[in-house]
C-alpha cells in the first residue's frame, strides 16, 4: 500500500504516525520525508510510505487508523 500523509512539521509527529503503523502490525518498505515539496507551506510536511500488510481487510485497518489522525492521507494506486 502507497500512502501519503501531511503531517505538522514538528518534533515528534513522524515518531507518532510510525507508532501507528507500528500498532496495527503493517512493515514499512518505504519512507520519503521532504519538506521542500509539500503543498501545505513551511509548517506541513508529507511523508511519502510504502506498507506492507497481510492483505486487503489489515490495509483497510492500518487506513482506517491513520486517517483517524491524519484524515487527509491519501492512498496511491500507482
Amino acid at each position: 500500500m502507497r500512502l501519503s500523509v501531511p503531517i505538522v512539521d514538528k518534533p515528534g509527529m513522524l515518531h507518532h504516525l510510525t507508532g501507528l503503523i507500528k500498532e496495527e502490525g503493517a512493515n514499512v518498505l518505504e519512507v520519503h520525508h521532504d519538506r521542500g515539496l509539500s503543498e501545505f507551506g513551511l509548517a506541513a510536511t508529507v511523508v511519502s510510505f510504502v506498507l506492507e500488510t497481510r492483505g486487503h481487510q489489515h490495509a483497510q485497518t492500518v487506513l482506517k487508523k491513520i486517517k483517524s489522525f491524519y484524515p487527509l492521507t491519501k492512498v496511491s494506486l500507482s
